[in-house]
């Protein structure tokens, strides 16, 4: 590759200032300025170029959402695959509860939209535009099986209402931490009650399994509560099991988000 010209080297600085690890940095230079750059060919970079420079503290962001499910017509109660005309209703956002690493348990954030009840309920637009905002401050955003659910989920919402993309962040899905070990589950509820000290996933024992979601629906405000305490402890819970995972996974995102608690 030819020198770096300022720009270029502005760039990396200043990403790798920001905490990005060298995948990161490697993957955006490459997308910005149309390069093929290897990982390695970075890190012999990123040593000559930030010896000397010290990193900020990443803005880490613990997020889980709970969604509304599809209303459909079937035809049985087993194995059913459902054409989208029998689709009567689609799903949408109900809650969603975020928490900036290190905060106490009094600056969790939490939104819902008891406000609205049945098919009204499909509307989230303004319910995630504050969860919006904050993942587009955040430079690291953690939760529990969030690569295949929380994440691709809220992207569809974000798309749907034209909100745009939140700004480039680093995602780290504490699943996929908990599968680097044999434990009988890697669930959240297995893993927290298994670990966790202070914060155990919640099971909503006043409103069981799928009730809780049919009352909060039909507008119980009760059932909301419920929800809001459920939702609350997801990340709590979460945040408490990422520390108790995060010592044996040897990875930069990781590395970067312990950060928090040193500084």
């Amino acid at each position: 590759m030819k020198e770096l010209s300022t720009g270029q080297i502005t760039f990396i600085v200043s990403h790798y200032k920001k905490g990005k690890g060298r995948k990161a940095i490697t993957r955006l230079f490459n997308r910005k300025y149309g390069t093929n750059i290897t990982e390695y060919s970075m890190r012999r970079k990123l040593e000559k170029l930030t010896k000397d420079v010290e990193r900020d503290v990443p803005k880490v962001l613990y997020v889980d959402i709970e969604t509304k499910p599809l209303k459909a017509w079937v035809w049985g109660t087993f194995d059913q695959n459902i054409p989208l005309e029998m689709l009567i209703e689609d799903w949408s956002v109900l809650s969603w509860s975020a928490k900036w690493a290190g905060a106490p348990e009094s600056e969790v954030i939490y939104m819902d939209n008891r406000k609205k009840k049945g098919s009204a309920l499909t509307n989230d637009k303004e319910l995630l535009k504050p969860l919006w905002k904050l993942m587009d401050e955040a430079d690291i955003i953690i939760g529990q099986n969030s690569d295949r659910f929380d994440l691709p989920k809220l992207n569809a919402r974000f798309i749907e209402h034209s909100m745009g993309c939140p700004s480039h962040f680093e995602s780290i899905d504490t699943y996929k931490m908990a599968k680097k070990f044999g434990f009988t589950s890697h669930k959240l509820a297995y893993m927290t009650a298994k670990l966790n000290k202070k914060y155990k996933k919640q099971d909503h024992s006043d409103f069981r399994g799928f009730k809780l979601w049919d009352e909060c629906i039909k507008g119980n405000i009760k059932a909301w509560k419920s929800m809001e305490t459920y939702n609350k402890y997801d990340v709590l819970s979460l945040e408490e099991l990422f520390l108790q995972l995060a010592d044996f996974i040897k990875n930069e995102k990781v590395a970067s988000a312990l950060r928090v608690y040193k500084k």
